[in-house]
């Protein structure tokens, strides 16, 4: 029963939150009728692109599941990040993780709670580096157009401090005779682990940030696609700081949260809120296609010759 109230709470947000974003486009109109597509052939490498982000993006869960024992073909690391990716899509509270624990845990025997271990250290990874990036990207714009943000200062210093504690001490539980209670203290006991294998997390944070290059690449053929020349390292603030939407997954595919992230902070450095949604809502078609295409023939792939539990 509360399973059920849960899943009708997830949907009324998320028709809440879709019939906002449709209002706001639906009252400033003419400001996204002013926007077309001027340079369609971009749309070929801006796929290539984001193909090469999700094979990228896989590779952070290849490094840490090589902690446990765990090492994954080609196929699976990127494959399951591109499931990852759809599921995402499809289900509310980011449901693409899900598959790929599921998975793991049939074909590995790979435990659900290392499985959140692992989830959590790439959120505290993904997110340190994103951290860093983004004050260094304030004090740029501050430095080359006086635009200057407390609260985007504020959110980014917070969280690098907050997540350096988490890294720099991560304290060793011992278990209970709670069954339950074990269970979280297994998950913190992992990042332990996890934590001690500075290599593998240089490995992890070099390839967040080579993602974060990318996605702001990403962004830049974007706004090209619609004519539109803006200076990269507004990029970097607009990718990163829509990044930390990723807090608030409660919508399949973030719809709505990431469009507000992304409109606060192109609003700091001088984009209109029409062009950045505009971009987002491209953004969106390109990576659902190529993720849907790619995902249906990966959960081929990697599920053909299993029984069905």
């Amino acid at each position: 029963m509360e399973k059920i109230r849960s899943k009708k709470i997830t949907l009324v947000l998320f028709i809440i939150i879709l019939l906002g974003l449709v209002f706001y486009i639906y009252i400033n109109y003419s400001e996204f009728s002013k926007l077309t597509i001027k340079n369609p052939i971009l749309l070929i490498p801006l796929s290539c692109s984001i193909i090469l982000f999700l094979a990228i993006n896989g590779l952070v869960n290849y490094y840490l599941l090589k902690i446990f024992n765990v090492k994954l073909a080609f196929k699976e690391w990127f494959g399951l990040s591109v499931i990852n990716t759809m599921g995402n899509y499809l289900f509310p509270f980011r449901g693409g993780t899900i598959s790929n624990a599921v998975y793991l845990k049939g074909k590995h025997q790979f435990p659900y709670s290392s499985f959140i271990s692992i989830l959590s250290a790439t959120y505290i990874l993904v997110f340190w580096v994103i951290s860093i990036v983004g004050t260094i990207s304030l004090l740029i714009i501050k430095f080359m157009y006086n635009v200057f943000s407390i609260p985007l200062t504020v959110v980014f210093i917070f969280s690098f401090i907050f997540l350096t504690v988490i890294i720099a001490f991560s304290p060793t539980i011992k278990e209970t005779p709670y069954k339950t209670l074990n269970t979280f203290i297994k998950i913190i006991n992992d990042w332990k682990g996890i934590s001690s294998h500075k290599r593998t997390l240089l490995i992890v944070a070099s390839i967040t940030f080579v993602n974060i290059l990318l996605t702001t690449f990403n962004t830049y053929l974007e706004f090209q696609i619609l004519g539109k020349e803006v200076s990269f390292i507004k990029l970097v603030l607009l990718s990163v700081f829509s990044s930390f939407s990723l807090f608030i997954s409660i919508t399949p595919g973030n719809i709505g949260i990431r469009e507000a992230f992304s409109a606060y902070s192109g609003n700091v450095v001088g984009l209109l809120p029409a062009e950045v949604i505009t971009v987002s809502i491209i953004d969106r078609a390109v990576t659902f296609a190529l993720s849907f295409i790619l995902g249906l023939y990966f959960s081929y792939i990697l599920t053909k010759r299993r029984k069905k539990n």
